[in-house]
């Protein structure tokens, strides 16, 4: 099982050698294996938003059942990010704000190993971040206009966003 042990040896010798005494003890910790899991909220994760990871950490084989203590810590390749969060429970919520253009981050979490469990990774798992858009609508000439007359529509969308732009009319699309 998991902990401390000392270890001793002892031996019984045939022929031309004396039986020496037993050995010194040699202390040797066993840790359990840990596994790992990180993962990421549902729905559109926004730049520049704090985005919760929630990391579970547990010991398949640990019996009877156990729960590691100690902390964990989230990673995009082998950059750590942000100070190590401990465990509650086997749980923990690790917060990170991603700062800078939208695109995709891989990231994983590390449980860094307490007496009695092994440090352990979780398997990548990769997120999608995205910009705010803005829409700003004009018409031309401005309300109110006469009846008959054509009004031009203009949509500004935030620049480098891409897509396609519907005019509606209530619930009727109109070019």
């Amino acid at each position: 099982g998991s902990g401390a042990h000392t270890v001793t040896a002892s031996i019984a010798l045939n022929g031309d050698y004396a039986a020496a005494g037993p050995s010194n003890g040699v202390a040797v910790a066993i840790q359990s294996s840990t596994a790992t899991v990180v993962t990421a909220p549902g729905g559109t994760l926004k730049v520049g938003v704090s985005i919760p990871f929630t990391v579970t950490v547990s010991c398949p084989a640990c019996s009877p059942a156990a729960t590691p203590t100690g902390s964990v810590r989230l990673f995009e390749v082998s950059n750590g990010l942000g100070a190590s969060v401990a465990l509650a429970s086997g749980t923990a919520t690790v917060s990170r704000m991603f700062n800078g253009t939208p695109g995709t981050h891989t990231l994983f979490a590390r449980f860094l190993g307490s007496t009695g469990y092994a440090v352990s990774d979780s398997l990548p798992i990769t997120i999608t971040e995205q910009a705010d858009t803005t829409t700003k609508l004009a018409a031309a000439p401005a309300s109110p206009v006469a009846s008959g007359v054509n009004v031009t529509f203009t949509a500004n969308v935030t620049a480098g966003a891409t897509g396609s732009v519907d005019f509606k009319d209530g619930g009727t699309t109109f070019v």
